[in-house]
């Protein structure tokens, strides 16, 4: 991965500001071009009478969102980088951030969630999750807290599911894993066992030492090792984790018990209308994740 050109969509909130702080440490570790885009919200349901008061009153909020840009990238460190400021209008945030980013062939979003703590941050952003589902790059979802100067990638979890898209999601975490020095993490979460009750109803139960559960787990495992040592270089070891259970739960938790940086996870290059469905997985994950997440996605066309 080596993005040329970064996005950071802005609000001006203390998320976006997070956001803002990812965008200019992954835009100072590539050399990319860093586009800021604030989009100032039309309201179609204003009286037409007001059309030239509503027009000046938006010409106004560009003005005030360009003084917002720029001084929200004088405090922070920018030598050396290609800062491009855009500004649009629309209805919508999120569609004028997908055309922006397609019109200027971007290779990277940057945007902030609500970075919430408990169920409540299970609640991504409308416009966050519109971006992350329909956009046609990568998208980088950005926690953390403000300010944090020291920003570092020591350590990157990978959900590994053995698809296609796991697999290249892999191989992009080695390139990051070897530019940054990361020591690189490699998780499979198996589904939890259930059995039959009263009825032949499906309940969660059977027992985790039972002998086929046993055999699948030691299959699964041996597998996964053997991923590994394909992947594994001299200069690169990568440490593989088997967990059981809701895989969107126990990925974030063990990002947690871990202290990742990152965690990077495909989409499955969904397209169209199965774009709503994201992956429950990578959308749950990018939602609750205490760590910035990374969710990569297949060039259009390539999702067969």
């Amino acid at each position: 991965m080596q993005p040329k050109k970064i996005l950071l969509a802005t609000d001006f909130s203390k998320f976006a500001n997070v956001a803002l702080d990812e965008a200019l440490f992954w835009a100072h570790s590539f050399g990319a071009e860093l586009h800021l885009l604030h989009v100032v919200v039309l309201y179609g349901d204003s009286p037409a009478h007001d059309a030239a008061d509503l027009s000046a009153t938006y010409e106004r909020l560009t003005l005030a969102a360009s003084e917002q840009l720029r001084g929200s990238v004088a405090e922070r460190g920018t030598e050396g980088l290609t800062i491009i400021e855009g500004q649009r209008r629309d209805f919508s945030a999120a569609p004028a951030i997908l055309r922006y980013a397609q019109e200027n062939e971007v290779d990277l979003i940057v945007i902030g969630s609500h970075g919430r703590r408990g169920w409540r941050r299970f609640l991504l952003g409308s416009v966050a999750e519109e971006v992350l589902r329909s956009a046609d790059c990568p998208v980088l979802v950005a926690h953390g807290e403000e300010g944090e100067s020291d920003r570092r990638l020591d350590r990157i979890l990978v959900p590994f599911d053995f698809s296609a898209d796991a697999t290249e999601s892999l191989e992009t975490a080695k390139g990051l894993a070897t530019k940054f020095g990361s020591h690189l993490d490699l998780v499979h979460v198996m589904a939890a066992p259930i059995t039959s009750g009263g009825g032949g109803i499906p309940v969660p139960g059977l027992p985790l030492s039972s002998p086929a559960y046993v055999d699948l787990r030691a299959q699964t495992e041996e597998l996964l090792r053997s991923r590994v040592a394909e992947a594994e270089t001299a200069d690169l070891h990568i440490e593989p984790h088997l967990l059981t259970g809701h895989a969107p739960t126990r990925i974030v938790d063990l990002a947690d018990r871990l202290s990742a940086d990152l965690i990077l996870i495909g989409s499955h290059g969904l397209s169209g209308l199965h774009r709503a469905l994201l992956g429950s997985v990578s959308e749950r994950v990018a939602r609750a994740a205490a760590c910035s997440v990374l969710v990569l996605r297949r060039p259009a066309g390539d999702d067969e």
